[in-house]
């Protein structure tokens, strides 16, 4: 299937082709991959595994907090936008040695239970973007919070980007849920 929106009689859009499912599915298993007792996370985005979980406090805060359930080895991808020099982790409650290898931090010697949390400073910057089409050039300015777009100004469209104003907070909303791991790797 497709993805298609409807907010109000003013707003519609059609996206992602039915090969949006297999992007967004692509995009979720890469985020974490397993290998003989090695993870690796490339990308900061909640993700449960049989291997360990991964709890993202972004865009809200610079922080990311591993839990180990089988690894013996960790590989976390850390952004570029992010001060490599003001990163600090810690296993438990033992501040760690930042172990870099490019943009990857590495903890080894991991045992099952073990909470990894990683902590940096997260950037807010502004830009300027201008598009200009066959009638106009329109200057847009963007509030970026880390990775994500948080306000566009002027708006785009009065449905795209309006509600994003939740996450110029600096505390992470919690709520708890139940994660569900499947027994099987999926294989697409």
């Amino acid at each position: 299937g497709g993805y298609a929106g409807r907010l109000n009689k003013n707003c519609t859009w059609l996206c992602c082709a039915p090969h949006g499912n297999m992007g967004l599915f692509y995009a979720w298993d890469a985020a974490l991959r397993y290998d003989h007792g090695t993870v690796r996370v490339n990308l900061l985005l909640n993700r449960a595994s049989p291997w360990l979980d991964v709890d993202s406090y972004l865009p809200y805060e610079g922080k990311i907090v591993l839990k180990n359930k089988q690894a013996k080895e960790a590989f976390v991808r850390i952004p570029l936008w992010v001060d490599a020099s003001l990163v600090q982790a810690k296993i438990g409650n033992r501040q760690v040695q930042n172990a870099w290898f490019d943009r990857y931090l590495r903890f080894e010697g991991l045992g099952p239970d073990d909470i990894v949390t990683i902590e940096f400073p997260l950037v807010e910057k502004t830009e300027t973007w201008r598009v200009k089409d066959h009638v106009k050039e329109t200057v847009y300015t963007l509030r970026m919070k880390g990775n994500t777009l948080v306000e566009i100004s002027p708006p785009l469209h009065p449905c795209l980007y309006g509600r994003r104003g939740k996450y110029l907070a600096n505390e992470a909303p919690m709520r708890k849920v139940t994660r569900y791991v499947s027994e099987k790797v999926l294989q697409w």
